[in-house]
């Protein structure tokens, strides 16, 4: 998932957007991870990982970050249960052009992980 950007010194300072949201077409874990495997060549399973097995792997012992981990099932228990549902007109909107597409970024991303980024670099 992308993390919300502000945007600064513009007319939308203070507000956040989810890029994926608003991004163009829907995709469930299923579709990412085909795109991704399609780019790479290589098998990429969509699997759910509950919020306690991250919590673990990411902290190490939850017990010790009471309102993270918390926080953390309260957000994975609403994004199981419900669909992220944007505007695609919006991050064209808030861009001043048509974004890429998710294939395009992970395609992008896997070139410059393999090659090494470009000068100039395509826009985000």
């Amino acid at each position: 998932m992308s993390s919300p950007k502000s945007l600064v010194g513009s007319r939308h300072t203070q507000c956040t957007w989810l890029a994926l949201s608003t991004s163009p077409g829907r995709y469930t874990a299923h579709d990412l991870a085909r795109i991704i495997s399609d780019v790479i060549e290589r098998s990429i399973p969509a699997e759910r990982i509950d919020a306690d097995t991250f919590l673990d792997a990411v902290l190490g012992d939850p017990t010790q970050f009471p309102y993270e981990a918390e926080a953390m099932r309260a957000i994975t228990d609403r994004c199981s249960s419900h669909d992220f549902i944007g505007n695609p007109n919006v991050l064209t909107w808030l861009l001043g052009r048509s974004p890429v597409t998710f294939a395009q970024f992970v395609a992008r991303e896997h070139d410059a992980h393999r090659h090494g980024p470009s000068p100039a670099g395509p826009p985000m």
